[in-house]
């Protein structure tokens, strides 16, 4: 018997609101969750666009000038020599390009790190909550405020993106093992984490083609390291007191310092000495204690604690040897690890929450859409705590991360925070060199008398009356600006650049300058111009004894200079030696005959000879108290 056909006719159009409606609907809204999440990362992050160029920005800025040696490899090579090799030319010396950059990769890893989470653990909820979480951390303060730190940003987002691809066909797979390769030449410290991909996670398959599909990004993990090796790294590079390492005790205290510091939520200048703390060993091991016992307690239901611990102690294993380098900006590619150990712990409350709502017994749809029905509003309203949770901590966190911008060293106005200290030192003397020179070629020195200078503790901020037995003092402006290489890396037009503690012979044509209490740079004149200056200011804010030294030695050299010899003279009054005063007027009338300030010492001697009752210097004096 044969079968009638049917005509072919019209296909009915979907139903708006079906499936297709439905996954487009969804996908729509996962988008407008990542963009929120990168629009808070961004903006509890703010900050970092308005900063200036730190120690470290400015000698990478040197290397590139030309003014201090560069060894080009392998080390760095992306992150480095080419991003710094071509931004410099573009950007030059304004910061504002240069934190933009890394402002903006940091919302790309937040939507990358999204889209891993939601990999891994197939719920978008714990994605969205783990790059919320991330991206509004106040411990990427450093990392994303500092131009020389982009291999942190850099690194963490090529490695998403490789491990995103590596297991989507051999073209991808190809890709992601590119992307690796650059996420290792911009920081070798994620040289580990390609292992997380060997986890059990849905989809992966079984641990046979886990490691199968691993096995090229392990493999070029393991051979870039080899040839960073073998290439000289360990010796150039990272080599000196500095990089020293050690696989004893200070590998579990380094840990613990850095469990500390991620766990840390009220200390807003957390990491403020860069040091391993000894100290930070009970908080280290109860946080510790946490991360295990949440991802035993959660293994049968969701493998995303498992992930984030993983991910956390690989990326923070290359990193753990060193005895000198210990830094909060480490934290920002292992704090990706701990936002999916947070997200982790929220699925995996989810899930007891669904199991507590799921109907007894039955199969098939319609049981399947009565425990939806019943779990719909709990999942409501564990998707509004998890937006508030990561609202709140973005709040927080900028908070914080303004307190820590705001706070400043005793009777000062220097930034506390040693990043921002050196940045902001240098910001007022690059700004005050270039409004005073404006583009002309000049050579420049900072006068920073010995008898004014103060000693500050960097980790309190506190004056100190003397330096400790076996530590390091240095000078503030001099440090942030690299002994002044950083400050010619910042203008070409700039020669040469000396720090001075007092007069020194040979400075005539040096361009003048001097720190204010609050970190200010002001100019003070050319030469034995700037000298009189100085001695001025210093006299006028009662420092009477170094005033005269500065000014004494100045005139040494410059002995016809009638401004230095006048504020000597006023120097000896204010000392109350005014035969020695009267001497030095003379001088000066005698050596410069035809200067105003001669004409106003005559004139004050003449007022002395027509009335000779009474205080016969008292015209003089009222002279030199007027200049």
């Amino acid at each position: 018997m044969k079968r009638r056909r049917e005509p072919a006719g019209p296909q009915p159009r979907p139903v708006a609101g079906g499936r297709a409606g439905a996954s487009t609907s969804l996908v729509a809204l996962e988008l407008t969750v990542v963009l929120l999440c990168v629009a808070l990362a961004l903006w509890t992050q703010r900050r970092a666009l308005g900063g200036f160029f730190s120690l470290d920005d400015l000698v990478i800025m040197e290397e590139v000038r030309g003014l201090r040696p560069a060894a080009v490899g392998l080390w760095r090579l992306v992150s480095r020599h080419l991003y710094f090799g071509a931004a410099v030319p573009l950007f030059g010396s304004n910061p504002f390009p240069y934190h933009l950059l890394s402002w903006l990769l940091h919302g790309v890893n937040v939507g990358l790190l999204y889209l891993f989470v939601r990999r891994v653990s197939g719920s978008a909820l714990p994605a969205a909550f783990a790059a919320g979480l991330f991206g509004t951390t106040r411990l990427h303060f450093t990392a994303i405020g500092t131009a020389a730190c982009v291999g942190e940003p850099l690194a963490l987002g090529l490695t998403l993106g490789a491990l995103l691809l590596h297991a989507r066909g051999r073209l991808a797979a190809a890709a992601g093992a590119v992307l690796f390769a650059l996420a290792m030449l911009s920081k070798e410290s994620v040289v580990l984490l390609p292992f997380v991909t060997l986890l059990p996670f849905p989809g992966a398959g079984r641990l046979r083609e886990r490691l199968r599909l691993a096995a090229p990004l392990l493999a070029l993990g393991a051979t870039i390291g080899a040839a960073l090796v073998a290439t000289g790294t360990g010796t150039t590079h990272l080599a000196g007191e500095a990089y020293a390492r050690d696989l004893g005790p200070n590998l579990f205290f380094n840990l613990m310092t850095y469990t500390a510091w991620a766990t840390d939520l009220k200390d807003s200048l957390t990491g403020l000495v860069s040091v391993i703390s000894p100290h930070a060993w009970p908080v280290g091991v109860a946080g510790s204690l946490v991360i295990v016992l949440v991802v035993v307690a959660a293994r049968r239901t969701t493998r995303l604690p498992a992930f984030g611990a993983v991910w956390w102690l690989l990326a923070l294993v290359p990193v753990l040897p060193l005895l000198h380098h210990t830094y909060a900006y480490y934290l920002y590619v292992p704090l990706a690890g701990l936002a999916m150990w947070f997200a982790g712990a929220i699925e995996w409350a989810m899930g007891a929450l669904a199991a507590r709502t799921r109907p007894a017994g039955g199969h098939g749809r319609a049981p399947a859409r009565a425990a939806l029905r019943l779990a719909a509003p709990g999942l409501a309203v564990a998707a509004a705590v998890v937006s508030l949770l990561a609202v709140g901590h973005a709040w927080w966190s900028d908070r914080l991360i303004a307190e820590r911008v705001a706070l400043r060293m005793q009777g000062t106005g220097v930034p506390l925070d040693p990043d921002l200290r050196k940045s902001e030192i240098a910001r007022h003397a690059s700004a005050a060199v270039a409004k005073h020179l404006a583009g002309r070629p000049g050579r420049v020195a900072f006068l920073l008398p010995e008898s004014l200078r103060q000693i500050y503790s960097t980790a309190t901020g506190e004056v100190l009356a003397a330096t400790t037995p076996g530590s390091e003092s240095y000078t503030m402006l001099a440090g942030a600006l690299d002994d002044g290489r950083g400050l010619r890396a910042l203008h070409a037009n700039v020669d040469s650049v000396a720090f001075l503690p007092g007069w020194k012979v040979g400075y005539a044509d040096f361009e003048l300058f001097a720190q204010g209490r609050d970190g200010t740079v002001f100019s003070l004149g050319r030469g034995p111009d700037g000298y009189a200056e100085a001695g001025a200011a210093m006299l006028g804010s009662g420092d009477v004894k170094p005033a005269r030294e500065l000014l004494e030695g100045a005139l040494s050299e410059f002995p016809s200079h009638a401004r230095l010899r006048f504020q000597y003279a006023h120097a000896l009054h204010l000392d109350g030696d005014s035969l020695a005063m009267r001497r030095q007027l003379e001088e000066l009338v005698r050596r410069s005959p035809a200067d105003p300030l001669a004409a106003r010492v005559r004139a004050g001697f003449e007022r002395e000879r027509l009335g000779r009752r009474g205080d016969p210097g008292g015209p003089v004096r009222r002279a030199i108290r007027k200049q």
